[in-house]
């Protein structure tokens, strides 16, 4: 669990690293404030839902033959929500940055529409990654979190190096 947490941080937070000593500090602020908002945005939505969810999850893992079907059905209630989530984030950006930070951080609206889909993708993930648990074969999740992290990791120092680092590292 622990390499898996370290695979997590590395895909989400080690930009940062990367950022600041080959892009600098300006870039890094506006794309750190992007990808907080959407981040926060996302981990408060997935936390209340989950929250709703996890009583009717612990129950049905220990129905081994029903929790597939169950589980199915969580999936096909929970993505919806968050791909429409996703959709509003997206539309009503500009105005969210400005409500949260202030209108001086207007350009950051951009990173928060690249934000909030990375935020997708890692809420969709973790969705799924449930099944791993209820399993109790969380083993399972490191290699994907590694080639996850090493890839973003990778993908981030060529975009910095990039001279399109403005649209490349927010698309790593």
């Amino acid at each position: 669990l622990a390499i898996s947490v370290l695979f997590l941080w590395v895909q989400g937070q080690s930009y940062r690293l990367l950022i600041e000593q080959y892009v600098g500090l300006e870039f890094l602020g506006y794309f750190g404030v992007g990808m907080t908002i959407a981040s926060a945005i996302a981990s408060s939505f997935e936390t209340l839902l989950m929250q709703w969810l996890s009583p009717s999850l612990y129950k049905n893992m220990k129905n081994i033959e029903a929790f597939p079907t169950f589980f199915t059905s969580v999936i096909n209630f929970v993505l919806p929500l968050y791909f429409f989530l996703a959709l509003f984030v997206s539309f009503l950006a500009v105005y969210l940055v400005a409500l949260l930070v202030g209108e001086k951080y207007a350009q950051s609206c951009v990173f928060l529409v690249f934000g909030i889909w990375a935020e997708f993708f890692r809420m969709a993930t973790n969705l799924v990654a449930v099944s791993a648990h209820a399993k109790m074969l969380t083993r399972s999740l490191i290699i994907p979190y590694a080639v996850g992290g090493v890839g973003t990791l990778g993908g981030v120092y060529m975009a910095v190096h990039s001279s399109v680092y403005e649209w490349a590292v927010p698309l790593v």
